[in-house]
């Protein structure tokens, strides 16, 4: 039956092109696909990307700064792309037509940025990056990942700039440390022999201090003394003033009261007489014996006075009823007054009360009116008024005249006026005045003669308080002379001790001073030893820094990305080759199974078994070849360099018989619905195999066929064999149990239609 079959395929020419075309199908499909993208990354530097500069350069420290300038050499000296360098327009022109993948815009203030790095409001350097992914996605990734590099170069260039400049103001100020740390060491030096100087002037201020101290005392002593004296000196000079003044006072008073004592002499003579007249008449009335009479006179009637004194009202209700007769007095008076001032409106009031009256009682209007004329009448008669009148008259004038007399007599005492003692001790005062006045005359006459003797004396008074007063002048004058010397002799004194003083509290300042400036002076030696010795140190420590190149290089890309890649990818047509090999086997199997008859025998059935190995012998002669062209032209053409070549060929072997088995299996039991479910799991594998990304990053239905798709464990399979040299047991087990099922699904099928095929002409399956 084989030789049936291959005899058929020998007289049909056609069919047997096919056949051998079916053979590279595979080859054509995954060659040429992994050809067009074999090292699209090698190719980089034929992408098209266009580069405007319009940046402005900016001025620092001095210096013109030029980054978009020094951007735009870096990249001509660069073939990592292929920069065009152009302007804002036409860049923006080429992006959109597709000439230009990218646009790269250095902006007008990028050196000016990059001038703010150490100021306290930096401002980053913008790179401003357009993209059109629409035209190429991967194209547009690619442009963006340069775009990333460039910006990591410029941020590199930058911080190298800094770290130079930087580094080299460092060596300055190490430089200068030391300098500094060397004049510091001579300031040291300096305080010390200062330091010894301020103990010297301590010790001599002490001494003057001292002696500040003593001339201090000296002074004060002297000043209290001379104080005390030129007090003396004023208080003279002012008791002479107050002498002075007295003196001249007293000749005055001397002057007035000599002629006063000659006034007094001529009027106690004339008091005199008038006693003596008094005295007389006084003997001649007999008053003392008459007074005697009026007290017995007075002792009859004490009863008599006694009862009238008991009838009368107390003291209290004597002056109430006195206030009582004032206010009924002043009512009637104001009652008049208010008659007489609101008349009118009484009278009114009157004619509405008898109109209102005569209304009730039903009378006229002719009677109303007689009885208001009538009213009128009587209220305005004149003799009545002229009553009226003369009565409020009378009433003022007696309120006038009664009130003031009322008051006076609320302060007289009633019970007083008729008391027998009061009364009795007041003429017994009276009975004193004889007495007093022989008294008086004797007095005056004693008077009359010292006044004469003084009126002969007063000549002499005189004389002798005018010397007094001389003398007292010119004391006055001599003191005014001594005050007025002392106030200057005082002053200086008092500048003299206040400059003693000031002098005393200067030395002690100063010697405290001095004595506080020695440890001070110690600290500061000290301190600036200390200081120029961590200064030096410091200089020492920045000299250690090797500043250069080098170190510059370290600050501006201090971390070296060191990667290490344990497996043998040599391109990405390499990293697709896995994906593209096993699509490349299903789809040429699928061809295979749509083109040749894998079922129908060429002649009469003898055994079922050489019937079964007729048709499979072909098919898997097919996927043999197929597979081996695969690789033979992968490694011809493509260059492809598997990590281990004879396990890749063997496993693309194993990869087309289990795809071949499983599709032919398919069509033999479903026909037409077999192919169309063939392709149906050519697009889920295409998906679902992670032949392109990694299967974490595909959707969740994929993520959960993954596991149950053929292309899964041919991918992973080639991808062990062709890059990473690991094991691919697990890949082979798996396709081979695919390959076993398919065949005894096969081989049932087979089976179950040996009857059928027994019916059939012989000649039409040989046609």
């Amino acid at each position: 039956m084989l030789k049936a079959e291959w005899k058929w395929l020998l007289n049909n020419k056609f069919y047997m092109l096919v056949l051998l075309a079916i053979t590279i199908i595979p080859s054509l499909y995954a060659v040429t696909f992994l050809s067009s993208m074999w090292d699209p990354y090698g190719e980089v530097k034929d992408l098209p990307v266009a580069i405007v500069n319009k940046d402005v350069p900016a001025n620092f420290n001095g210096q013109t700064i030029s980054a978009g300038k020094d951007v735009v050499s870096g990249l001509k000296k660069t073939k990592a792309l292929d920069f065009h360098f152009v302007n804002s327009s036409e860049a923006s022109k080429g992006l959109k037509d597709g000439k230009y993948y990218m646009v790269l815009t250095l902006p007008k203030n990028f050196s000016q940025n990059a001038t703010t790095v150490l100021s306290n409001n930096p401002q980053k350097m913008e790179l401003k990056y357009d993209t059109s992914s629409g035209h190429s996605f991967i194209a547009g990734k690619l442009s963006a990942s340069a775009a990333e590099k460039i910006k990591e170069t410029v941020s590199a260039e930058v911080i190298n700039a800094y770290a130079k400049n930087t580094f080299s103001q460092l060596t300055e100020i190490g430089s200068g440390m030391s300098t500094a740390a060397s004049a510091n060491n001579k300031l040291a030096n300096g305080v010390n022999q200062i330091n010894d100087g301020s103990t010297k002037l301590f010790n001599g201020l002490n001494t003057l201090d001292s002696g500040t101290h003593t001339l201090n005392s000296g002074l004060s002593t002297f000043d209290t003394g001379l104080n005390q004296y030129f007090t003396g000196v004023n208080s003279a000079y002012v008791g002479s003033t107050q002498l002075v003044s007295g003196a001249e006072t007293l000749a005055t008073g001397i002057s007035k009261y000599t002629t006063g004592v000659n006034s007094a002499y001529n009027g106690s003579a004339q008091l005199q007489k008038g006693i003596d007249q008094l005295n007389d008449g006084l003997t001649k009335m007999d008053a003392v014996n008459k007074i005697e009479n009026v007290r017995g006179q007075l002792k009859s009637i004490k009863t008599n006075l006694d009862q009238i004194k008991s009838q009368l009202p107390s003291q209290s209700d004597y002056e109430t009823q006195i206030t009582d007769l004032e206010t009924q007095i002043k009512s009637v008076q104001t009652l008049i007054t208010t008659f007489q001032t609101n008349q009118k409106t009484l009278l009114s009031a009157v004619d509405t009360q008898v109109s209102n009256t005569a209304d009730q009682l039903g009378l006229t209007d002719a009677q109303k009116t007689a009885l208001k004329n009538s009213i009128a009448q009587a209220t305005n008669d004149p003799e009545i008024q002229k009553q009226a009148t003369t009565l409020a008259t009378q009433l003022s004038t007696l309120n006038q005249t009664l009130i003031p007399v009322l008051d006076k007599l609320k302060t007289v005492q009633i019970s007083q006026a008729l008391d027998y003692g009061y009364l009795d001790g007041q003429l017994l005062q009276l009975e004193q005045i004889p007495l007093g006045v022989q008294k008086l005359a004797a007095g005056s006459k004693t008077l009359t003669d010292g006044l004469y003797q003084l009126n002969q004396n007063s000549p002499a008074l005189v004389t002798g308080s005018q010397k007094l007063s001389q003398g007292a002048s010119s004391l006055n004058s001599g003191l005014s002379t001594l005050d007025t010397s002392s106030s200057k002799l005082t002053g200086g004194v008092n500048s003299l001790k206040t400059g003693a003083g000031q002098l005393a509290n200067g030395t002690e300042q100063l010697s405290d001073g001095a004595k506080a400036i020695g440890p001070a002076l110690t600290q500061v030696y000290e301190g600036n030893k200390t200081l120029a010795q961590k200064m030096q140190d410091a200089s020492n420590q920045i000299s250690l820094v090797p500043v250069g190149n080098k170190l510059y290089g370290q600050f501006s890309d201090p971390v070296i990305l060191k990667a290490t890649e344990k497996d043998k990818v040599a391109n990405n047509g390499t990293g697709m080759a896995p994906y593209m090999m096993s699509a490349a086997l299903f789809v040429g199997m699928m061809v295979y199974n749509l083109l040749i008859e894998t079922f129908k025998p060429r002649k009469k059935i003898d055994s079922t078994m050489e019937w079964i190995f007729s048709k499979l012998f072909i098919m898997v002669v097919t996927s043999v070849v197929s597979s081996t062209v695969l690789y033979g032209l992968s490694i011809e053409v493509l260059g492809l360099k598997p990590a281990n070549g004879l396990e890749t060929y063997l496993f693309l072997i194993i990869v087309g018989l289990s795809f071949s088995s499983l599709i032919t299996m398919f069509n033999m039991y479903f026909g037409e619905v077999g192919a169309f479910i063939s392709l149906v799991l050519l697009v889920l594998q295409l998906s679902g195999s992670a032949g392109t990304y990694p299967i974490q990053l595909s959707s969740p239905i994929f993520k959960a066929l993954h596991d149950f798709l053929p292309m899964t464990y041919s991918v992973h399979g080639l991808r062990e064999t062709l890059m990473i040299g690991g094991s691919i047991n697990n890949d082979v087990l798996i396709l081979n149990g695919i390959f076993a099922f398919s065949m005894i699904l096969i081989i049932v099928y087979f089976i179950s239609q040996r009857s059928k095929m027994d019916s059939l002409d012989i000649k039409f399956l040989e046609a």
